[in-house]
């Protein structure tokens, strides 16, 4: 079975839908680097004004309102993610 044997490390084959594959990776990347980017601008303001320390960037979420959010991103992600892996696949209108 190809990508099992040790000498042949194969992974990928004529049933993989690469095209699929490679929108995901592409969505997942478009969505670390704004993520990146955000926290990039977010840290260097809050490191200017001291309004915020590191302990609390990194505290458990307790806000239930707040922690909501954070699920619901999270499950728009995720449905992203696979929808680009998906045969049926849309690109998605941009603003």
């Amino acid at each position: 079975m190809p990508g099992f044997a040790l000498d042949d490390p194969r992974y990928l084959n004529a049933d993989t839908d690469n095209d699929a594959l490679m929108r995901m990776l592409l969505e997942l990347a478009s969505e670390v680097w704004v993520l990146r980017d955000r926290q990039i601008l977010l840290e260097s303001a809050l490191r200017k004004s001291n309004t915020l320390t590191a302990d609390e960037l990194d505290a458990p979420i307790t806000d239930p309102e707040l922690r909501e959010t954070v699920k619901v991103e999270r499950d728009q992600l995720i449905t992203r993610l696979i929808a680009a892996a998906s045969n049926r696949y849309e690109v998605p209108a941009t603003s």
